[in-house]
């Protein structure tokens, strides 16, 4: 499959239609080889890293990260923060994707990421 400097496609070229979720074929992400995402089993966003695991192993230091994540947790749903920052997302996507995705919508994936969040 052909590249192009500027990642677009030149003007009059159909691209091959794709699958959602499918690469097209002979396309690779950047840093894979085979069938392996980056970082091992889960890639690289699994929860579990040895430097975690070994930091919440030592009592001072989880006792310290569960204060911390109180903390934040309370600056973030308990102060507002969160709804704040939802909210400008919100109005983002409302003025400029509102061509791909419903208002209704938008706000409906807001309303149960604030649900989620507490």
């Amino acid at each position: 499959m052909p590249t192009f400097e500027d990642g677009q496609v030149p003007e009059g070229m159909e691209p091959p239609p794709v699958e959602e979720g499918e690469m097209p074929e002979g396309v690779q992400p950047p840093g894979v080889e085979g069938d392996e995402l980056p970082g091992g089993r889960g890639g690289t966003m699994s929860r579990s890293h040895p430097l975690v695991e070994t930091f919440l192993a030592d009592e001072e230091w989880a006792a310290a990260y569960e204060a911390e994540l109180t903390r934040l947790r309370t600056d973030l749903v308990g102060g507002g923060v969160l709804e704040q920052a939802v909210s400008t997302w919100t109005t983002t996507l409302e003025d400029g994707a509102g061509d791909l995705v419903t208002a209704d919508q938008i706000e409906d994936d807001a309303d149960a990421l604030l649900a989620v969040a507490g």
